[in-house]
């Protein structure tokens, strides 16, 4: 599979499953009209990875969603948002093939690596 950016060796790890059925996930976005950059992951938005960050390089190259509106919605409203970066929270449909997500954490977050053929912005709707 081709991804939207360039991986790092061995990424996504191999516990990432392919997306084999259609999928509904939440993203927070930077403004109220889904953009490609809304889809970029940590490094390419920085530049290079955080070692800082508890996320592992592989992870920031991959972009955050979450599987429930309510975890976003915490997040979005909670101290890591407190300089409004994000704006609003998108509905992400992800069709077989979009790309590999990794299992779910405590906090109902994933990391998604985006199949190069996919559009993220074409299958957003933004939520009131």
């Amino acid at each position: 599979m081709l991804y939207r950016e360039t991986l790092p060796p061995d990424c996504p790890p191999p516990g990432a499953q392919g997306i084999m059925d259609t999928t509904v996930r939440y993203r927070l976005l930077e403004t109220t009209t889904p953009s490609q950059e809304d889809f970029d992951s940590y490094v390419k938005q920085k530049g290079s990875a955080n070692r800082q960050i508890s996320r592992t390089p592989c992870e920031q190259n991959g972009v955050s969603l979450f599987t429930s509106l309510e975890s976003a919605s915490k997040l979005m409203m909670s101290f890591f948002n407190k300089n409004r970066r994000w704006q609003a929270i998108g509905e992400v449909t992800l069709p077989a093939g979009a790309g590999k997500l990794n299992p779910v954490d405590p906090n109902e977050h994933q990391t998604w690596w985006p199949s190069q053929a996919f559009d993220p912005v074409g299958n957003t709707t933004v939520l009131p």
